[in-house]
């Protein structure tokens, strides 16, 4: 069965007009609605808060999650925080602060004169075996090295 261009573009048209509703692409206020039908989640407020004070301590402080759900009022529970940071961010709370850590640890490294031991304690970690162990890990590097190879490349 062939349709002809006419009748092609109607069923395209028809596709398209049922797929968002027109009152949903023309009122300003309903961004969600819309962004939610073409598959992009709107940012929760919620992960915004939580990500700002992840953000304010470098993932240095492990704090129970239940605390900071508390702390900023968010009102739901640990789990669902969890959840919806995932399905926002696309990574896990605990992922997003190592990562923070790391990049934290990065700019301390390369930018101050401070011992491996005083950024480890920076940083919230009780041990600086557990911090370089981390570091090592995630860059193939132990701190130190990190840091004089960073230091080569600057000075020249």
């Amino acid at each position: 069965m062939e349709f002809c261009a006419a009748q092609q573009s109607a069923v395209i048209r028809r596709t398209s007009e049922s797929a968002i509703p027109p009152t949903t692409y023309s009122e300003e206020g309903n961004r969600a609605v819309v962004a939610s039908a073409v598959a992009i989640p709107a940012t929760d407020w919620r992960v915004v808060k939580l990500l700002q004070w992840i953000d304010r301590r470098a993932g240095a402080v492990d704090c129970n999650l239940d605390h900071i759900c508390q702390e900023l009022n968010l009102g739901i529970s640990s789990a669902y925080a969890a959840r919806l940071f995932e399905f926002h961010t696309a990574q896990g709370i605990r992922q997003y602060t190592k990562k923070k850590r790391l990049l934290k640890a990065i700019e301390r490294l390369i930018t101050t004169n401070l011992s491996v031991k005083a950024i480890a304690a920076e940083l919230g970690y009780r041990k600086p075996f557990d911090f370089t162990r981390n570091f090592e890990k995630q860059l193939g590097l132990t701190p130190t090295r990190f840091r004089n190879a960073n230091r080569l490349r600057l000075m020249s």
